[in-house]
């Protein structure tokens, strides 16, 4: 399934805008910050964001039964894909930088990422339509609060 890395990269500028504005709106910068403790604040509000969304990610995740994928199994599950773009978009890095992060904690998971495999998610009908489905279930989450 072929999809143009704008139309998702658009999405997950959609996406990272509503999660900053409903979930990271109190680490709005004032006059005279600490940039230490600003910092430190921004990191553990975008973790908690995540670990708040997980649940949502992973049902947007969820791939309708049916038809079994041939080949190599991938290395990172949809969910995980899904995960990295979010904090890609949240922390405002570029594909390379979240490599640069990734591999210094590839020793830990065994995963090791590479810059063209960040750059496939984009690609990546599936992760196209797993986004599609967090931002709908975003959206409805918001409109049942």
């Amino acid at each position: 399934m072929y999809r143009e890395d704008n139309d998702t990269r658009g999405l997950l500028e959609e996406i990272g805008g509503y999660i900053k504005e409903r979930h990271l709106a109190d680490n709005a910068r004032h006059g005279g910050v600490n940039w230490r403790t600003y910092v430190q604040r921004r990191a553990h509000s975008i973790k908690t964001a995540i670990r708040k969304l997980r649940p949502t990610i992973l049902q947007a995740a969820r791939l309708p039964s049916g038809g079994g994928r041939r080949g190599r199994k991938p290395s990172l599950s949809l969910d995980q894909k899904v995960t990295i773009l979010l904090i890609m978009q949240l922390v405002g890095t570029s594909s390379r930088g979240m490599v640069y992060m990734l591999v210094m904690f590839s020793s830990i998971s065994g995963v090791y990422i590479s810059y063209k495999m960040i750059e496939r998610f984009y690609s990546d009908g599936q992760v196209h339509q797993a986004l599609l489905r967090l931002r709908d279930l975003m959206i409805a989450n918001a409109a049942s609060v």
